[in-house]
């Protein structure tokens, strides 16, 4: 008897169920074959198609799972084979005489090319109501329709008795529903992608109570509220959509407060589920302007990325931290033209939030370009700030800490860096014809200005460096062509600056400390901005012995910002050049200190604490890759941790609250 090969049998049976499932399913059309839709859809099975021919039809529609319900004809990429085949429910309910979904969604099911219109309107605030297209607790895919004028949500998606929901949202036209144009609520996760959302009463795209969708490439505008909302610990990602003109009511209603911005970001990133941990929203790439509140605007405790925008135009603010968010704002393009309606100030971050501002290209606010204030905390650095109708950086509230570093001012109307009631350190930064002088510290700041060159190409006017409070220090800077170089109105240090072609200084011209130099800087090409040090400059290896201020090569610290040898910035924390890590960054105790990057771990590495001023307050070391530092005896503030080994070091900031 010959043997049965059940491996083969088993492979082939396997290739048969997999080719039938594989097999395009029957096509049923209508009205052809049935009188109504739905009835369509009752008779279909897994992987049929329900091909409507154009008309109009008065029904609600719920559909079957891996049923593809299609609109006749060809799509030109304009909606006009959706145009043609609508669905409207005006006037209907369901069997328990409520209003019903003009559309309610299936796991694998598609709607495709279809007007979808006419749902009462329902109180979309309460818990269950229906949306236009619904996806509770499904994943469909919905494409190429047009949803208007809708009583609820346009689009709307829900987890459903913890059963998720992920639909696939894509190349839509919804406008002027009653609601959200495109929702992701209670979990939804799924995609939104080249949707046109314009017109609707409440939020173009709305995502919230933990949901996380990606939302890419839609064009949203004319919306009564924000363009794109995210709140209530939702973790989006908001990539590549052009957002603008948003905060336009067309129903006569009350908006709520701060309405009107393109992106908003309210309690976003923080956990809802216990098993889901916390995670910022990313806002990337987008193209923002002409909103009546704002570009990009974060609130409550919101965690957010903030990179790679184009933000313009926008009123009040291009981007707002507030009320103790906490974003990363990174390599953003923020101006205001002469087309605007609006006032606008660059980025603002109040009210007991934090942020690393770094990369961006601020320029032509009709405000400053950074605003920092109200107990909040912020690294500013590597930015190009410039021609600003007010200051470049302004900090300016009782409370606030700011780290000012590697940034270029250049022709701002007011002060380059300006700095009010803050703990500040200001260092390493190049300044350029701001109208109204360099950096200004007043009476109630501490602040420690060092490393910076300030420079004047015009007319000798103002103040290059003016710095009250008998606290504050003014190290190692080159001041060129003020009328007054440097000002001190208290008792406070100033020592080895470079002041050249000054008029004067509370005494002899030119005055920079008792180790000062008067001469020449000599910049490798003034005329042309490029204000590196020529090998003669006697500003090499002159500045403040302290090896706080020491260069990356650990020799004696240069004068001015750019130390001689160093191509480009001092970068303190580029992400390439990384030798340590610490964190948190904001703690109450414990500091967790890594070494990276290291090939003999078991080189001796010293560790100093400075704080704001750069007095050094601990020192330790460390023979191994990890240390823990207890920061108990610190007082609450700003300090600097400094490692160094015999070849390299490097500084990073931390905050002791």
């Amino acid at each position: 008897m010959r043997k049965v090969n059940f491996s083969l049998v088993v492979i082939i049976v396997l290739i048969f169920i997999v080719s039938i499932n594989s097999l395009p399913g029957k096509t049923i059309i209508v009205p052809d074959e049935f009188s109504t839709i739905q009835s369509a859809i009752n008779s279909a099975n897994a992987h049929d198609t329900v091909l409507v021919k154009p008309g109009s039809y008065h029904e609600f529609l719920v559909l079957k799972d891996s049923v593809v319900l299609m609109s006749d004809g060809v799509d030109d990429g304009y909606w006009n084979r959706a145009s043609v085949t609508i669905i409207h429910s005006e006037g209907l309910r369901d069997s328990a005489g409520g209003i019903p979904p003009v559309v309610n969604s299936a796991d694998g099911a598609i709607l495709d090319g279809f007007e979808i219109t006419g749902m009462d309107t329902v109180n979309h605030h309460l818990p269950g109501h229906s949306h236009a297209v619904q996806n509770r607790g499904t994943s469909s895919t919905i494409k190429n329709c047009i949803v208007h004028d809708n009583g609820s949500t346009g689009i709307g998606s829900h987890e459903k008795d913890g059963k998720p929901a992920v639909p696939t949202i894509i190349h839509n036209k919804v406008y002027r529903n009653f609601g959200i144009g495109i929702g992701f609520n209670h979990f939804a996760k799924g995609v939104a992608r080249d949707n046109v959302v314009y017109e609707n009463r409440e939020v173009g795209i709305g995502i919230q109570n933990g949901a996380a969708p990606l939302v890419e490439n839609n064009v949203v505008y004319r919306n009564g509220w924000n363009g794109i909302s995210a709140r209530e610990g939702s973790k989006p990602i908001v990539r590549a959509n052009t957002v603008y003109s948003n905060g336009i009511d067309r129903t006569g209603d009350e908006m709520p407060p701060d309405a009107g911005a393109g992106i908003g970001a309210d309690s976003t990133g923080w956990v809802v589920k216990p098993e889901e941990s916390k995670g910022p929203m990313l806002i990337q790439n987008n193209i923002v302007y002409d909103n009546p509140s704002g570009g990009i605007m974060t609130r409550n405790n919101a965690l957010t990325l903030i990179n790679g925008n184009i933000i313009f135009n926008n009123a009040n603010f291009q981007v707002s931290v507030n009320e103790g968010s906490q974003s990363s704002i990174r390599s953003n393009t923020i101006y205001m033209d002469d087309t605007s309606n609006y006032s606008g100030g660059g980025i603002v971050i109040i009210r007991e939030s934090s942020s690393n501002v770094w990369d961006n290209n601020i320029s032509n606010v009709d405000l400053a370009g950074i605003i920092l204030g109200v107990d909040s905390y912020s690294e500013i650095h590597d930015n190009d700030i410039y021609s600003c109708s007010q200051v470049g950086i302004r900090a300016d509230s009782t409370g606030s800490t700011v780290n000012i570093f590697n940034n270029r001012l250049k022709d701002n109307d007011a002060m380059g860096i300006m700095i009010n009631a803050t703990s500040a350190n200001i260092h390493h930064n190049l300044l350029v014809n701001n109208t109204s002088g360099g950096i200004s510290s007043d009476t109630a700041s501490v602040s420690h200005i060092y490393n910076n060159t300030v420079i004047s190409k015009e007319t000798p006017d103002n103040r290059g460096i003016f710095a009250s409070g008998s606290e504050s220090k003014v190290i190692n800077n080159i001041v060129y062509g003020y009328t007054l170089g440097i000002f001190k109105d208290k008792n406070l240090v100033i020592d080895y600056n470079c002041t050249f072609n000054n008029n004067g200084y509370n005494g002899p011209p030119g005055t920079g400390g008792q180790n000062a130099i008067s001469t020449n800087p000599e910049f490798v090409d003034f005329d042309n901005d490029d204000f590196h040090l020529k090998a003669n400059s006697l500003c090499i290896n002159t500045g403040d012995p302290n090896p706080f201020y020491n260069d990356p090569d650990s020799s004696r610290a240069d004068i001015g910002c750019y130390p001689y040898g160093v191509i480009g910035e001092v970068n303190d924390n580029h992400e390439d050049l990384n030798f340590f890590q610490i964190y948190p960054t904001i703690t109450s105790d414990l500091l967790t200190i890594k070494i990276i990057n290291m090939e003999n771990k078991l080189e001796k590495i010293n560790l100093y604490v400075y704080n704001v001023l750069g007095n050094k307050v601990d020192e330790v070391s460390m023979n191994n890759n990890q240390f823990i530092y207890n920061t108990s005896k610190l007082s609450s503030g700003l300090y600097f941790l400094k490692a160094f080994t015999t070849q390299w070091s490097q500084t990073r900031t931390f905050i002791k609250e």
